[in-house]
């Protein structure tokens, strides 16, 4: 293809390929492209523009240390005493400062902070660090793609997934992308809370799921991204949406409690030598409500146990 991709250093591929697979200038990469093929890609390391300005910023830096300045509180306290006294021959009046001579001799007075050079010189040696770390890591990743050839067939397995916890089905992301799902519909269901619903930490806004997803993809080696479907509401979604959600051959399996066949076995009994579709329906914590079980038993499910 002769296709180049530009990642920048703090890019987490970047620093993923440079840190944990240490891929040097001109070795090859396995890559592949989100809904595309999957092929071999170059490596190549540029230095930015950022280093050469760290390294003169580095340089103006590392100039002398700032001045200390004068402490010149003694000399203007005596100064302004002897503008204060006078002495007319042998009798001397003394006259009283008036209310702005006093701020005047108090912002004199005032001393430094106690180790304020101290701050001043750590203050600089963060800066080179820092300047320094930069001009280190600064090199820009350019990916030179070769031929992608279409990747394996998956199976087609659609997931109807009851709103578990936030912080669960934020796990639960880069899984199901890892194992190659089809589909994930996220659905309500009696049982589930409906905080649930409004925290962000379940990672339901595409912008928030995305990532972990693509993490799932890098991570199973395939580049199909599951397509996500959120319904707030059980009942319509069964009586008018489930023929357009899902195919009309898939094979319908709910996970129930009790004493039921394991799943792998049911799949393994399929007809046909390609996978059919497979629908799983998976309930909350505290299971499906026994309205729930005969509606989806009613929509073909039969109940199956996940071992």
């Amino acid at each position: 293809m002769g296709v180049r991709v530009r990642l920048s250093p703090s890019d987490p591929r970047s620093k993923h390929i440079k840190n944990i697979l240490k891929s040097k200038e001109g070795g090859a990469l396995k890559v592949g492209l989100v809904g595309g093929g999957i092929g071999y890609a170059t490596v190549r390391w540029s230095e930015t523009l950022s280093e050469k300005f760290a390294e003169e910023n580095r340089k103006e830096s590392s100039g002398r240390p700032e001045k200390r300045a004068k402490l010149c509180g003694a000399d203007n306290t005596s100064e302004q005493a002897n503008a204060v006294s006078s002495a007319a021959g042998s009798e001397r009046q003394c006259v009283y400062p008036s209310r702005s001579d006093e701020k005047i001799q108090d912002s004199k007075q005032e001393k430094p902070e106690k180790g304020a050079w101290k701050k001043r010189k750590k203050d600089r040696e963060r800066s080179k660090r820092e300047l320094t770390k930069k001009s280190c890591t600064s090199k820009t990743l350019i990916v030179t793609f070769g031929r992608l050839d279409p990747g394996p067939e998956l199976p087609k397995i659609h997931v109807l997934l009851a709103h578990p916890r936030p912080k669960v089905l934020a796990k639960l992301w880069a899984v199901f992308a890892q194992l190659g799902v089809c589909q994930i519909v996220v659905i309500n269901a009696a049982k589930c809370e409906k905080q649930y619903w409004y925290s962000d930490k379940s990672c339901l806004k595409e912008k928030l799921r995305i990532p972990l997803l693509a993490e799932g993809l890098q991570q199973g080696g395939h580049t199909r991204m599951p397509n996500v479907r959120v319904e707030r509401f059980f009942k319509p979604f069964m009586e008018e949406k489930f023929k357009e959600a899902f195919p009309e051959d898939a094979q319908l399996l709910l996970c129930d409690l009790g004493m039921h066949p394991c799943v792998r076995d049911v799949v393994k009994k399929l007809p046909g030598k390609k996978l059919c579709p497979v629908v799983l329906a998976i309930g909350p914590e505290g299971g499906w409500t026994n309205f729930e079980v005969e509606m989806l038993k009613r929509k073909g499910f039969k109940s199956v146990s996940l071992g």
